[in-house]
């Protein structure tokens, strides 16, 4: 049995979203959220992207949100099980559960709520600005109309599985989207004095390495086996559309094969035509210049 991979969460750093990633250059690193990344500067303000990818910064005490990367030196131990999928050329994979606080529930209090044995840790963004100590709601889990919930401050939130994107170059999965909000360090804590503009030492990444990631991994509970399975269908299904979709454009490639050739074909006849033009121009300028010719030596001899 393989070891269990080292993993670091983190953010995004400035570089990693202008250059270092390529799998960023090609979708993008703009989301539907304005979220945090791990450059600092003047000790009390950070990087944020905002929805159209480009970075500003605000103070690390304000919440913005938080789109989690896993950095790993065995990124194929850590993905070799997971659902995955392609989509514009980049993998994307399903890695654990997370509450998806994007999407509150409306839900019948007469249905059977089954608690779980797990609480989820999510960042108490109310308390925090109030009390200015980093703290989290436990979040209490529940069989709910045979699915899986959390509640947060009296409001239901449906468990998803968490997507990223795979950047192999990097060693790296970015989240598709933002999963919380948080500040990176309250305001005037006593970690301030040792943040030192460096994110491995603020009260995020603290939370982002203790709590959110035993959260996210609670649940991958799927045997080797059964995952395979999944991943040889996911596999079978990604060849099969891309085999599909060559074979819907074989028909337009054929007949655009065949227009360029009437194009070849039409543009030699009219470069033939354009030298039989020339020709008859340079005859008709020899006859017109003969005729004046022999009308100059005509008035010569009277």
């Amino acid at each position: 049995m393989s070891e269990k991979p080292n993993i670091e969460v983190t953010l995004l750093s400035r570089e990693e979203i202008e250059e270092k990633s390529k799998v960023l250059q090609k979708i993008g690193p703009g989301c539907k959220k304005i979220y945090w990344t791990s450059d600092t500067i003047l000790k009390d303000f950070a990087g944020v992207v905002d929805i159209f990818g480009y970075i500003h910064y605000h103070q690390i005490h304000y919440n913005c949100g938080v789109r989690p990367v896993l950095k790993t030196d065995s990124l194929y131990e850590l993905i070799k099980n997971c659902p995955r999928k392609f989509k514009n050329g980049i993998q994307i994979i399903e890695l654990g559960t997370y509450p998806d606080l994007s999407k509150k529930l409306n839900v019948d209090y007469s249905h059977t709520f089954k608690p779980q044995y797990y609480r989820y840790h999510i960042p108490a963004i109310s308390m925090i600005d109030k009390s200015n100590i980093f703290q989290w709601y436990n979040c209490q889990t529940y069989i709910y109309n045979n699915q899986e919930i959390i509640k947060l401050r009296g409001c239901y939130y449906p468990l998803k599985p968490a997507k990223f994107y795979v950047d192999r170059e990097n060693n790296m999965l970015i989240s598709v989207g933002v999963l919380f909000e948080s500040p990176i360090n309250v305001k005037d804590s006593e970690y301030n004095n040792d943040y030192d503009n460096d994110f491995k030492n603020s009260q995020l990444y603290r939370f982002l390495n203790k709590e959110f990631i035993k959260d996210l991994l609670i649940n991958v509970d799927i045997t080797d086996k059964e995952i395979s399975k999944i991943n040889i269908s996911e596999d079978e299904n990604y060849m099969q559309t891309i085999i599909s979709e060559n074979e819907s454009l074989k028909p337009d490639i054929q007949r655009k094969k065949e227009l360029l050739e009437k194009l070849k074909e039409l543009t030699k006849e009219n470069e033939a035509l354009r030298l039989q033009n020339k020709k008859l121009n340079d005859e008709i300028d020899k006859i017109v210049l003969d005729i004046q010719n022999h009308g100059h030596q005509k008035t010569l001899h009277l």
